[in-house]
């Protein structure tokens, strides 16, 4: 079965919440990897200043320290997490009640030919068509979806 239109504003949806999850892995990710670059960068002024380390190789290295959180951003941005979960989320804070991942899961369930009996003599045209149902009004539920709500942009907060 090939992707119909309407799966695909599901998908759009779900893509930019994903970019938006990356784009917090990474802040997150940069945020912890500035504490250890200012340890990092406190141990090499104490280290020079006591004589351990060279100047020249002690200016090198903190130099680079920003690179941790180059680094650390970076290892931030690279996690992914699967289109359900992420559908999951979106729903959870759209009040969708699960319609936009269900829709997912059912578009892949169909693609992969996995309408089978369900145990109970359902027929499994019965089934692909309510699977069908349940794609159509997760597409309808698409413009209700706020993918800003579930992953909100925060600064961090004193305790």
């Amino acid at each position: 079965m090939a992707k119909s239109v309407e799966i695909q504003a599901i998908e759009s949806l779900v893509q930019r919440a994903s970019r938006r999850l990356r784009w917090q892995g990474a802040f997150e990710g940069a945020a912890t990897a500035t504490v250890l670059a200012a340890a990092a960068a406190l141990t090499l002024v104490f280290l020079v200043r006591a004589e351990y380390l060279a100047t020249g190789a002690g200016v090198a290295a903190l130099l680079a320290t920003p690179l941790i959180v180059i680094l650390g951003g970076a290892l931030g941005a690279r996690r992914r997490q699967p289109d359900e979960t992420v559908a999951r989320r979106v729903d959870r804070a759209s009040g969708l009640d699960d319609r936009l991942s269900t829709a997912i899961a059912f578009t892949r369930m169909m693609e992969r030919g996995e309408l089978t009996e369900t145990g109970d003599g359902d027929d499994p045209a019965v089934t692909a068509e309510l699977m069908r149902a349940a794609i159509r009004d997760g597409v309808a539920a698409v413009p209700r979806a706020r993918v800003e709500a579930c992953l909100l942009y925060t600064s961090p907060s004193p305790r």
